[in-house]
C-alpha cells in the first residue's frame, strides 16, 4: 500500500495537519470547521516563514489546500486559539 498523504483532524476540527510524503504537490480537502482555517506551519516555505506564531496571510478562502512535496502543513481556527 502506498500512502500519498494524510490529514489528521479532531472531532470538533480546530486543528488540521496535512502531511505529504510524495514527490509531487497533493491537494487536501479541508474539513468543515467552526471558523476559517489559518496556516501556521508550512515546512515547504523558507525560514522564518515556515513556522509562524501569528499568521501573516488572510484565512484560507478555499476548502482545498495544496501541500508541497515532502512537507507538512498545520492549520488552526480561531476557536482553537480561544480554547473552545
Amino acid at each position: 500500500m502506498h500512502c500519498s498523504g494524510s490529514t489528521f483532524t479532531l472531532e470538533q476540527p480546530h486543528l488540521c495537519a496535512s502531511f505529504n510524503a510524495t514527490d509531487v504537490a497533493v491537494p487536501f480537502r479541508l474539513p468543515r470547521a467552526t471558523g476559517p482555517w489559518r496556516l501556521y506551519i508550512d515546512t515547504a516555505a523558507a525560514s522564518p516563514k515556515d513556522i509562524r506564531l501569528v499568521p501573516a496571510d488572510p484565512p484560507l478562502s478555499s476548502d482545498t489546500l495544496v501541500v508541497a512535496s515532502r512537507s507538512l502543513a498545520v492549520l488552526l481556527t480561531a476557536a482553537s486559539l480561544l480554547g473552545s
